[in-house]
């Protein structure tokens, strides 16, 4: 088979999300499968739900052994064999397999070098595989990484084809997936409008509003429990949940901002503080909540009882407001216009309550709406014509991921697998909208859900996707 060797790999930081029982938590980082190789396949195997994935040639076995290296003779001598390996999902008993996840992630791997070389960082592939077989396919080869900043470590940079893969099993008795919307996971009391819907720590929260109350409710993905209120006012003007913060932030009233711990229904409720008008947009990361509001950003502390105060002002008109990570390193907002919209950043260490400049990220745009930075990319909406990215640095030219006529209502962005799913709602008539997907550097989107009514908002996890409708209903679907 060509097979040179395997090799069980523990990694604390790239295995911490994986299944595997056997992982040592002590360990440095990835121990070398064979001292001179670098051509082979690195696999890394997560399962959700009850099933097992199985590799062969062996090195798989997961729940267990869910991360191997498998290494391959390299010559043209042995081309003729296959090189490859191949992993086999099984359900357990009451169980179906529902398709693989291929998720793009920076995975450190072991080069040739010496210890001041390891590791060797470089992305995941994606294989040429049908994610909804069960049976898929990993090529081996070889690929050049990034070392440790200041190593001159040329010539040592290859390691093997790294590659993470989830298999989702789901029970027989799941909701069907399909062109229709099927039974829903929740429903706000009627007569509701759903407003907003957020994912968090495998729970949801959405906004509907009711009989003159506004509510934010919060319920398990699986839909098993009832739906608990997490808060309610005459209004919400203002709700979000950011990816990388663990509190809600909501404004109540004409002035009131609150926080709270999305982790249970039974955090305590923080009074941020209150501000002259409505904030347009709150965000949040691990330390502070932020509210735009008028042309000032206002902050406060999340987690101590000091009071809030204005960081920044000479902020254009816009409706929008995201952060970059936790602790934040900059703040993101547009500047809202149907011909000079914009989209620019403020560096966090920059906010000290006068009018700094501010940084472009891309000009020229109609009516941008922020929806998710990542570590490099930050991702907009320019009305409800277009998805659009670009580097978060600016000076780039924005590239178009989806462009429609009109009915792009909203989007995530999913980082689990480095897509972009959207809402495309071309009018609110009966089974007339979809979910769709797109990755960057493309704009060929596929369609996840079809056949549904009137969807305003989008979440999702690392299995599912799941939208409030207008009518506030929330639904899932696999991903």
């Amino acid at each position: 088979m060509g097979l040179l060797a395997a090799a069980s790999v523990s990694a604390l930081a790239l295995w911490s999300y994986g299944c595997s029982s056997n992982d040592n938590p002590s360990s440095p980082g990835l121990g070398k499968a064979d001292p001179g190789g670098t051509f082979g396949v690195q696999a890394m195997v997560h399962v959700t739900g009850a099933g097992r994935v199985l590799s062969a040639p062996a090195g798989i076995d997961c729940p267990g052994t869910c991360a191997s290296i498998l290494l391959f003779d390299p010559s043209s001598a042995a081309a003729t064999t296959a090189r490859e390996v191949t992993l086999s999902a099984t359900a357990s008993a009451g169980w179906r397999f529902a398709g693989w996840d291929f998720e793009s992630i920076d995975a450190p791997g072991h080069g040739r070098g010496a210890d001041p070389c390891q590791p060797i960082v470089r992305r995941t592939n994606t294989p040429s595989a049908d994610p909804s077989s069960n049976v898929i396919k990993l090529a081996a080869g070889e690929q050049d990484g990034t070392p440790p900043q200041g190593q001159d470590c040329a010539g040592v940079t290859k390691v093997p084809l790294a590659y993470s893969v989830t298999a989702k099993f789901v029970r027989l008795d799941a909701p069907p997936d399909g062109g229709s919307e099927g039974t829903p996971l929740y429903a706000c009391p009627a007569p509701a409008t759903g407003r907003k819907l957020f994912h968090k720590g495998g729970r949801l929260l959405w906004q509907c509003d009711s009989s003159g109350q506004s509510t934010i409710w919060s319920g398990d993905t699986s839909g098993a429990a009832t739906a608990a209120q997490f808060a309610s006012a005459a209004s919400i003007q203002a709700f979000q949940v950011d990816p990388y913060a663990s509190h809600a932030v909501y404004q109540t009233g004409p002035s009131e901002v609150y926080a709270r711990n999305t982790s249970s229904g039974t955090s305590a409720v923080r009074a941020l503080g209150t501000v002259p008008t409505t904030c347009s947009a709150l965000t949040a990361d691990g330390l502070n909540g932020y509210c735009r509001s008028l042309d000032s950003l206002f902050r406060w502390p999340l987690e101590s009882s000091a009071t809030g105060s204005i960081v920044a002002t000479g902020l254009p008109s816009g409706s929008d407001l995201t952060i970059d990570g936790s602790p934040a390193t900059n703040v993101y907002f547009s500047e809202s216009s149907s011909s000079a919209g914009g989209v620019y950043f403020l560096p966090v260490a920059a906010l000290d309550g006068g009018a700094p400049g501010r940084t472009p990220v891309a000009t020229g745009q109609v009516l941008p709406l922020l929806g998710y930075v990542s570590s490099t990319t930050a991702y907009w909406q320019n009305g409800a014509q277009s998805i659009v990215s670009a580097s978060k640095a600016g000076g780039g030219a924005p590239a178009t991921l989806q462009s429609r006529t009109t009915g792009i209502r909203s989007f995530v962005y999913d980082p689990l697998m480095a897509r972009i799913y959207f809402l495309y709602a071309p009018s609110t008539g009966a089974g007339a909208s979809s979910i769709e997907w797109v990755v960057s550097g493309s704009t060929v989107s596929t369609v996840t859900k079809s056949g549904l009514t009137n969807p305003v908002a989008l979440a999702v996890d690392g299995s599912y996707v799941y939208w409030l409708s207008g009518d506030g209903r929330v639904f899932r679907a696999l991903k």
